[in-house]
């Protein structure tokens, strides 16, 4: 989504300052912060499409992949007091059983999906990285339209897509904070490397689970680790989805497919 503007005030922001928006903008509350975005260009539409398209077949309907999973654009996201709008989510079916008749989801999703804008990476890499790691949502895709490039994290530690790990309290320095840059040459079939640069290696634990007791062992801090990277044309095979196989140019206009 672009361009993303946040939007500081005194007192933190809440879904009344969502509610007053125009229809064509999209918000977001991070941290307390209000973000709104424009709708997304028709490129950075084309790429969350074209990957909708690619996983839903073979994961949510069971044409050639073993099905199991349910896939929705843009769905409004209530973790905690955050308000996150991912490009694409998903869930494994059993976990949003029964299905929300919401005009929003308080499930954590066990992947997401976002197509990167020059205006909105930043915040991609950085709070809403943070709120997926505190939420467990296990697997984060990066697409980035105009690197032609694909970035495969996922999270190692605590609980990892279990959803249920409690809100962040607040934003502490790196946490959650994504890899650097893609790795130069890593490419399609390039393994998982144990010792990868990991996101917020440093940060702090995570908290406990919900319903932790007073004498139960603390949970493991949780960390964005890069499992691969992918451009141009490469063939994509990545977690949570290993079954299936895609080309990577099908996510980019004829016009810069190189």
């Amino acid at each position: 989504m672009s361009p993303a503007r946040p939007q500081r005030s005194e007192r933190p922001a809440t879904y009344a300052d969502i509610e007053a928006l125009p229809p064509h903008v999209v918000g977001e509350i991070l941290f307390g912060v209000l973000h709104t975005q424009a709708r997304p260009s028709p490129r950075h539409g084309l790429g969350a499409n074209s990957l909708s398209f690619e996983m839903t077949g073979p994961f949510q309907f069971g044409r050639g992949g073993p099905g199991g999973w349910v896939f929705i654009i843009e769905p409004e996201l209530h973790l905690g007091s955050h308000v996150v709008v991912p490009d694409i989510a998903a869930w494994r079916r059993e976990r949003l059983t029964p299905f929300p008749e919401t005009a929003f989801i308080e499930t954590p999703p066990d992947w997401i999906a976002e197509v990167m804008s020059p205006s909105t990476q930043a915040v991609d890499r950085t709070d809403k990285l943070a709120i997926y790691r505190a939420f467990g949502v296990g697997h984060c895709w990066y697409v980035d339209p105009i690197l032609k490039m694909l970035e495969v994290l996922v999270l190692e530690g605590a609980s990892a897509g279990a959803g249920s790990a409690p809100e962040a309290q607040q934003k502490s320095a790196g946490a959650g904070s994504a890899p650097e840059a893609q790795q130069k040459g890593a490419g399609a079939g390039s393994a998982p490397e144990a010792q990868q640069k990991s996101a917020g290696a440093g940060s702090a634990p995570e908290a406990q689970q919900k319903g932790a007791g007073a004498g139960s062992a603390p949970e493991p801090p949780s960390r964005w680790v890069i499992f691969a990277t992918f451009k141009n044309n490469d063939p994509v095979t990545a977690p949570p989805f290993e079954a299936h196989t895609f080309a990577l140019d099908v996510l980019w206009p004829a016009d810069i497919v190189g």
